[in-house]
């Protein structure tokens, strides 16, 4: 069973929610600002591309191992904030937080939610 964080957009009606698996993403550290822009959060991938041009042009400076480690390091960092990241995108885009679901895959987490919602308005 995973944790999944379903977000609503307040200022839209009959839109789907947007479904967040919560944890480490494998897809965020092994795809990167390609991930984030599929995601589309401009911002971060703009940062990501900064730093890794950053350490890039510091190879010429320092040693070329350190560069590679401090590069591994902060991938592995995004793929554990990659999901804190969507959320707060989510957020300044007026996406609320609408329920929380565990489940075993985003479908049976969408149903959860949709079963719940509509019970909920029937009542």
């Amino acid at each position: 069973m995973h944790i999944y964080s379903l977000y609503v957009n307040s200022k839209r009606d009959n839109v789907s929610p947007v479904i967040i698996r919560e944890g480490f993403s494998w897809s965020a550290t092994l795809f990167g600002f390609i991930w984030a822009l599929y995601h589309k959060m401009w911002h971060v991938a703009a940062i990501m591309i900064f730093i890794h041009i950053v350490l890039i042009g510091m190879e010429e400076i320092t040693h070329y191992n350190f560069i590679l480690l401090i590069q591994i390091l902060t991938i592995e960092v995004f793929g554990f904030f990659a999901t804190d990241l969507q959320e707060f995108t989510l957020q300044k885009k007026n996406y609320q937080l609408k329920e929380i679901v565990f489940a075993s895959s985003r479908m049976e987490a969408e149903m959860k939610f949709l079963i719940k919602t509509r019970n909920h308005g029937v009542q």
